[in-house]
């Protein structure tokens, strides 16, 4: 079963959003813990390991990343974080993976794709 956030008691939505502010204002370890703390509470919620694969990726972490997306159904991935796995492949030189991926995301249809 996953988590959906409306589910989520309102402490825990605002911590989620502070996390993701911290990242945003260069605290990625600050923000990493939070999460890291959120997920064991919820870990069915895959958005909270999708925030950490990005933050991960973006503090230059690619094995990290690479390593906790590969916990994920890739195809149900929100594109932001697909970007960040790619990222993270380029970074990796894991090529191949990066465009098994983007293949994937292009299937969808989806005219977000970057």
């Amino acid at each position: 079963m996953v988590v959906v956030w409306a589910e989520l008691p309102e402490a825990d939505l605002k911590l989620k959003a502070a996390a993701v502010e911290k990242a945003r204002k260069g605290k990625a370890d600050e923000a990493l813990l939070i999460l890291e703390k959120l997920s064991k509470a919820y870990p069915s919620e895959v958005g909270l390991i999708h925030d950490r694969v990005v933050i991960l990726s973006e503090m230059g972490s690619s094995r990290e990343a690479l390593s906790l997306f590969e916990k994920l159904e890739a195809n149900k991935a929100p594109d932001y974080v697909i970007r960040a796995v790619v990222t993270a492949c380029r970074e990796l030189k894991e090529t191949d993976f990066a465009l098994k991926l983007v293949d994937t995301e292009l299937a969808k249809d989806n005219t977000q794709v970057q």
